[in-house]
C-alpha cells in the first residue's frame, strides 16, 4: 500500500464513523426512553392506583371506580383484568379506550362471603402496546348485627327502660348515641366483652308527650373504628299503657339462670274486659320461645313462655303481646 493509498483509506474510515456515530447514539437514546415509557405511561393511564375501603359492615355494598385513560393516539385495549383474590369483583365498561378517551374500571368488595381484613392484588393487561398496570385494594370486614334488632318503649310518663343488646364482633365500641327524635333520648350505661361479642346496657328514655298511637323512631349507634359505620337500631313508641283494661298475672315473668337453664315454663294470663283476638307476640331476645293462641276471641289468654338457652341470656328482657283492636300488653322477663 503506497503512502496515497493509506490516507485514503485513514479518510474513508473517518468519514464512515462519523456517518454511524449519529443512529448509533439515537438508538442508545431512543433504548434509554423506551425503558422511561413504562412509568410515565403507567402514571398517564391511570394516576390513583390504590383504594382502602376501610372497615365496613359486612352485607354492606362497597364499590370503588378507578378511570383508565388512553394518552396515546391509537386504541388502547384491555386485553384481561384479574384480582389476586376472590374477596375483589373487577369489571369495565368498554374493553377498547379511545385516544384520549378513558373507561371506568370497577373494583367491588364481597362482603357477603368474607369477613376481617383482605387485601389483593389487581391486574390489568393492555394489548398495543403490550403492558401492565398493578392496582391493589384492602377492606376491613365485620359483623356488628345486633340482638335484639328491635326495641319497644311505652310512652307514659317516666318511660325509661334498660336494653341490653349485643354485637356479634367483639371490637365494635359505640360512640356517641343520638335519635331521630329529641323526645326520645339513648345512652351507654355500661358495655363488656365476654364470649366473642360485645355486650351493652341501652338506656333509653321518652320524654314527650303520650302517644296515641305507636310510632316507630330511630336509635343511631355509630362505631368508634369507623364514626361513618352507623347501626340503626329501631324503637317502637306505643301508647300509654292502660291497666284497666288489660291485667296481667303475673306482672312479671322470672327464671334462674342455673335452674332454668332451657325447657323450663312460665304461664301468663291476661284478661281483658272485651272480647279480643292476638295479633302477634313479640321478644326482645331469641332466649325464650312463645306459645299463645291467636286463633280465638276471648276475655282470657293464656301464653306460655318457654326457656331456649339462658346461658347468654340477658338479665332483663321483655314480651309485648298485640291484640287486634289495638291495645298491648308489656311484660318484663327477668332472669336471675
Amino acid at each position: 500500500m503506497t503512502s496515497y493509498q493509506f490516507i485514503i483509506w485513514v479518510y474513508r474510515s473517518v468519514v464512515l464513523s462519523f456517518c454511524l456515530a449519529g443512529p448509533l447514539a439515537g438508538n442508545v437514546q431512543s433504548a434509554n426512553c423506551q425503558q422511561q415509557n413504562p412509568n410515565n405511561w403507567q402514571d398517564k393511564v391511570i394516576s390513583d392506583r390504590d383504594i382502602d375501603f376501610g372497615v365496613c359492615k359486612d352485607g354492606s355494598e362497597q364499590k370503588h371506580k378507578f378511570v383508565l385513560s388512553n394518552p396515546g393516539n391509537e386504541k388502547l385495549f384491555i386485553h384481561s383484568v384479574q384480582s389476586s383474590c376472590g374477596c375483589f369483583k373487577v369489571s369495565f365498561d368498554e374493553q377498547e379506550i379511545e385516544p384520549g378517551g378513558s373507561v371506568n374500571l370497577w373494583v367491588t368488595a364481597d362482603t357477603e362471603n368474607f369477613t376481617r381484613s383482605k387485601s389483593s392484588s389487581i391486574t390489568v393487561r393492555f394489548k398495543n402496546p403490550h403492558r401492565e398496570i398493578q392496582l391493589s385494594a384492602k377492606i376491613d370486614i365485620r359483623n356488628f348485627s345486633l340482638s335484639p334488632n328491635s326495641l319497644v318503649i311505652d310512652s307514659g310518663k317516666d318511660s325509661s327502660l334498660i336494653f341490653e343488646i349485643e354485637a356479634e364482633d367483639s371490637e365494635f365500641t359505640i360512640g356517641s348515641v343520638q335519635s331521630s327524635t329529641a323526645d326520645l333520648s339513648a345512652k351507654i350505661a355500661s358495655s363488656e366483652v365476654a364470649g366473642g361479642k360485645s355486650l351493652f346496657r341501652l338506656k333509653a328514655s321518652y320524654h314527650g308527650e303520650p302517644r296515641a298511637k305507636a310510632v316507630r323512631e330511630w336509635i343511631y349507634l355509630p362505631s368508634k373504628i369507623n364514626p361513618k359505620l352507623i347501626q340503626q337500631l329501631p324503637i317502637l313508641i306505643t301508647p300509654p299503657r292502660d291497666s284497666k283494661q288489660i291485667d296481667a298475672t303475673p306482672k312479671q315473668l322470672r327464671f334462674n339462670r342455673n335452674e332454668d337453664l332451657r325447657g323450663i315454663e312460665r304461664k301468663l294470663i291476661l284478661k281483658s274486659p272485651n272480647q279480643t283476638q292476638i295479633k302477634s307476640v313479640d321478644l326482645s331476645c331469641d332466649s325464650f320461645k312463645v306459645t299463645a293462641n291467636k286463633d280465638k276471641r276471648s276475655a282470657t289468654h293464656v301464653i306460655r313462655v318457654t326457656s331456649k338457652d339462658l346461658t347468654n341470656a340477658g338479665n332483663e328482657s321483655f314480651l309485648v303481646v298485640k291484640f287486634d283492636d289495638g291495645t298491648q300488653q308489656k311484660v318484663e322477663i327477668f332472669v336471675k
